[in-house]
């Protein structure tokens, strides 16, 4: 959406592209009610509203971004927002997975060796 308005593109028309672009129902079907709410003369953030799957962050800089007449910049801080906890979360969920790995790689190394080694272990001890 930030690139979108930026490049001023009507809002419709962008929220009909992004409709397009988005494989995920519950958000197209709410794009399609927000397009007409918005054609009815509802702000953006009033018709978000309804729908519980948008969190109350995102609707309030929305509701900021249109009283100032600047979305473009706040679906860009959004999206930035998006981004950062989205790393976060990736970040936390791979140091957590870390040591499982590690544990896990380290049996199968040990398996190898034990396979390997006793068969010469054994050899030597029949003679």
């Amino acid at each position: 959406m930030a690139l979108l308005i930026s490049s001023k593109i009507p809002l419709l028309r962008a929220m009909g592209l992004i409709q397009q672009m988005i494989g995920f129902l519950p958000i197209e079907t709410s794009i399609q009610q927000m397009e007409k709410d918005i054609l009815q003369g509802e702000s953006l953030w009033k018709s978000m509203s309804n729908f519980s799957i948008y969190p109350k962050r995102m609707i309030s800089l929305i509701k900021v971004g249109e009283e100032v007449n600047q979305l473009d910049s706040f679906f860009s801080k959004i999206a930035q927002q998006y981004t950062a906890e989205v790393e976060h979360q990736t970040s936390l969920i791979s140091s957590m997975i870390e040591p499982f790995m590690i544990i896990f790689l380290g049996l199968i190394v040990g398996f190898i060796l034990i396979a390997m080694y006793l068969p010469l272990f054994q050899l030597s001890s029949s003679f």
